[in-house]
């Protein structure tokens, strides 16, 4: 029986953690200077940086990671919300604008590959289609039984999260945030694509996946209450993050419609 209190120190995990604290650091401070020679380094980005890293640690190193992996399905969807909707924002606010534009703007192919990458149709369908796909039974119930499988499982939710959130976040000019009317647009597409495994996961008539039918009970729940509860919590942070998103994009178009009838 696994310890509730179980910290993973993969060296792989706090390695590639503290890589990329590193490589920021290294770019942000020491090679600034040759990045953007007039440009300066807010420590409110600093810190944004570090503590989506941190962010990014406790969803998958954490006891989070353990509950949800062998007793809880809504755990492991709590974890997966740490992924999508936590981290990638925190580690976006932390980078700033000039490191973007003058490095992977500066050369044309980067500058492809990197506007490929945020671009809300590839973004969007990364991240609706594979969270999807993870929780076909089969696959699900692979990555919980295997590390490797589980590593890509999370990967793969949390590199397209990233793009998405680039189209809310970005600060950059070159690779700049979609206009307040397409936030919109993109966000209310988004929660209509998660809505069918919301429907899977919380109208069915059956625990889908063995792990948690089998685990022994945690807490005051069933392995039905455990699997809707999972469900619940996966489409109430889209709710929130898609409330905020339209707040956000009527602001915006208000503002601009001022701004139009209103010009000084």
């Amino acid at each position: 029986m696994i310890t509730f209190w179980h910290w993973h120190t993969e060296p792989l995990l706090l390695g590639g953690i503290l890589l990329f604290a590193w490589l920021y650091a290294t770019c942000v401070y020491v090679f600034r200077p040759r990045i953007a020679c007039d440009a300066e380094q807010k420590i409110g980005h600093t810190l944004w940086f570090y503590a989506g890293l941190l962010t990014f640690y406790i969803a998958v190193g954490s006891p989070i990671d353990a509950i949800g992996e062998n007793y809880l399905f809504w755990v492991h969807m709590f974890q997966h919300i740490l992924l999508m909707y936590v981290c990638p924002p925190m580690l976006i606010m932390g980078i700033p604008a000039w490191l973007i534009d003058n490095s992977f703007g500066r050369y044309r192919f980067s500058a492809w590959c990197f506007r490929w990458f945020v671009h809300p149709v590839v973004s969007g369908a990364g991240f609706t289609i594979i969270f999807s796909a993870w929780h076909v039974p089969d696959l699900y119930e692979l990555a919980l039984q295997d590390k490797g499988v589980h590593i890509i499982e999370h990967l793969s939710v949390f590199l397209p999260s990233l793009g998405v959130w680039w189209c809310f976040m970005s600060p950059s000019k070159k690779f700049p945030q979609l206009a307040g009317g397409l936030q919109m647009l993109f966000i209310f597409a988004l929660m209509i694509g998660q809505l069918p495994v919301f429907a899977f996961l919380v109208f069915a008539n059956q625990v889908y996946y063995p792990t948690y039918f089998y685990a022994p009970r945690i807490m005051a729940l069933t392995a039905m209450e455990d699997q809707v509860m999972g469900g619940v919590v996966m489409k109430l942070a889209n709710l929130i993050v898609s409330v905020v998103i339209f707040g956000k994009g009527f602001y915006h178009l208000a503002r601009d419609s001022e701004a139009i009838d209103n010009p000084v």
